[in-house]
């Protein structure tokens, strides 16, 4: 029984292209960064997606020699890099960058400075910055809506020609009996 979330799902999907080339084949892997609220929170997301790596349908796997949590390649070629918002995922290039649950409550996502510092500072300048251009990769924010300025508010209120964003919205709620 192996359960996951968006973002793990996401990830697996993004690394288990990664043996069969695809837009990085000039550095020959795909990359998948991920930011979370808390360290706790990046190193619990890293081991997830290492697990469902190991599921017999995905295409790539971590070998075993490699012990660290929240930084490890595949034997794919593909390279997974995870940490806290405090905390940097500089330097690692990717085709996926997410940020995975970035406020604990909605007293923080509605604070001005919190928030502004979460886009500012970490979406914007940490994982965004790590997508290359015109490669096809994605940034993608996965998170409860907790007040109108919060990091999916004001991705959709910057979108523009050039960046686009797709607001997915998933009931907390399955309306189905």
């Amino acid at each position: 029984n192996l359960k996951t979330g968006i973002g793990t799902g996401l990830a697996a999907m993004v690394l288990d292209q990664s043996g069969g080339g695809g837009p990085d084949q000039a550095h020959g892997r795909f990359g998948v960064v991920s930011m979370s609220r808390s360290d706790t929170l990046a190193r619990r997301r890293a081991r997830d997606i290492r697990r469902l790596l190991s599921a017999p349908w995905i295409d790539a796997d971590v070998p075993r020699e490699q012990s660290q949590v929240s930084s490890f390649e595949t034997t794919g070629g593909g390279v997974v890099s995870s940490a806290g918002i405090k905390g940097s995922v500089l330097g690692a290039d990717a085709m996926l960058a997410l940020l995975d649950d970035p406020f604990a409550n909605a007293d923080r996502a509605g604070s001005k400075i919190e928030s502004r510092f979460v886009y500012e500072d970490v979406f914007e300048s940490q994982l965004r910055s790590r997508i290359e251009p015109n490669s096809g990769g994605i940034a993608a924010v996965i998170s409860t809506r907790l007040a109108p300025t919060d990091v999916t508010g004001r991705c959709l209120e910057a979108a523009d020609a050039d960046l686009r964003y797709l607001d997915l919205t998933v009931p907390a709620i399955s309306e189905s009996t």
